[in-house]
């Protein structure tokens, strides 16, 4: 058990030893010349492993969704997402302010947390009349940032949808290899419903940084302007690139693990007094709870938790906290969690 346990984020993770020896070890180029032999194959395996023809590293996921909006839509384009959806809450507007577009966001607490098809139709701006903006694009977001899965067939149904009127869909797919883990299916089975997608190669998978944009060759030219307009041109970035492919071929293979942890905290929490949660159907490495005390306060339970040596993020405005799991969180780290919870709400029972 390392010094601290970091339930905070699967971002948390740090590179292993045989991503060191790689970075040490990578034949580098000038990639903004395209000639960096390890970015090179990185990217050729990515675009293999979701199916698609190329693909384009990135610094960041945020960074990724970027590139990939600012290269789909025109100025004053509308972009149909969720309401709850990363590019919507957790990317300081960007889409705003890099590509000027206007997100469009559809409420989706009433249909568990994904986008329908007939939602999505609902929407799309049918007609050219001058006082419309344009739908320029339609993103989903697979898995959600609320650790929600889309089945195979409601992707299917809303690719089907933007094809009729044919918009681009792009894929939030941050954590898209959890969700092929939970589908049980190749990351391509997914990654064929949409036209770009972004994946996060620091999210879970070790790798210490980058993600990348994966497409048709078209896109991913139109693309590699995008990047180095937004200054996201690297140099000799194979240093990067080399734990990226160990991410890919390696540490995807242990997502299932993440997964089964998760699911055994949950129903250990599930037995704390005053902790409201949802076990029935838990899909990727993170799960959300409540607890139901008013005299338990947020920065002094994540206080108590980081004297005991975990990191634990604090409550949301609606009071509820997010545990993720990751490559270094195993049963004696969620146990210990639950112990140390355990101690700290039993001193509030009369």
């Amino acid at each position: 058990m390392e010094d601290f346990i970091d339930f905070r984020s699967d971002t948390v993770t740090k590179p292993t030893p045989e991503m060191r020896q790689a970075m040490a070890n990578a034949i580098v180029g000038d990639d903004v010349f395209g000639d960096d032999p390890t970015v090179i194959e990185l990217q050729e395996y990515a675009a293999q492993l979701l199916g698609k023809e190329a693909a384009l590293f990135v610094p960041s996921g945020c960074f990724g969704n970027q590139c990939s909006i600012f290269t789909h839509v025109q100025k004053g384009n509308e972009i149909i997402l969720a309401n709850e959806c990363h590019i919507v809450q957790y990317e300081a507007g960007a889409a705003s302010i890099i590509s000027n577009a206007q997100l469009r966001c559809i409420d989706t607490s009433q249909t568990g947390g994904l986008l329908t098809a007939k939602q999505v139709e609902s929407l799309i701006r049918k007609t050219d009349w001058i006082v419309y903006p344009k739908t320029g694009l339609i993103s989903v977001e697979q898995p959600t940032s609320q650790g929600k899965v889309y089945p195979l067939e409601t992707l299917k149904e809303i690719y089907e949808v933007a094809q009729k009127y044919n918009i681009k869909v792009h894929m939030d797919g941050a954590r898209i290899f959890n969700a092929a883990t939970y589908l049980k299916v190749e990351a391509k089975e997914i990654a064929k419903y949409c036209d770009s997608v972004m994946l996060c190669l620091s999210k879970g998978l070790c790798a210490p940084v980058g993600s990348l944009i994966v497409g048709t060759k078209e896109f991913i030219q139109k693309a590699t302007y995008s990047r180095k307009m937004m200054g996201g041109g690297l140099r000799q970035v194979g240093v990067l690139a080399a734990p990226g492919l160990l991410a890919l071929k390696e540490q995807t293979k242990h997502l299932g693990k993440d997964l089964e942890v998760i699911i055994r905290l949950a129903k250990n929490l599930k037995t704390l007094p005053f902790v409201e949660i949802d076990d029935s159907n838990i899909q990727i490495n993170m799960i959300f709870f409540s607890i139901k005390n008013p005299e338990i306060k947020s920065n002094d339970l994540v206080q108590y938790l980081l004297e005991h040596k975990i990191k634990f993020g604090g409550a949301s405005s609606e009071g509820v906290y997010r545990v993720i799991t990751h490559f270094y969180t195993r049963e004696k780290e969620v146990d210990y969690l639950y112990e140390t919870l355990k101690t700290y709400l039993s001193k509030f029972q009369n």
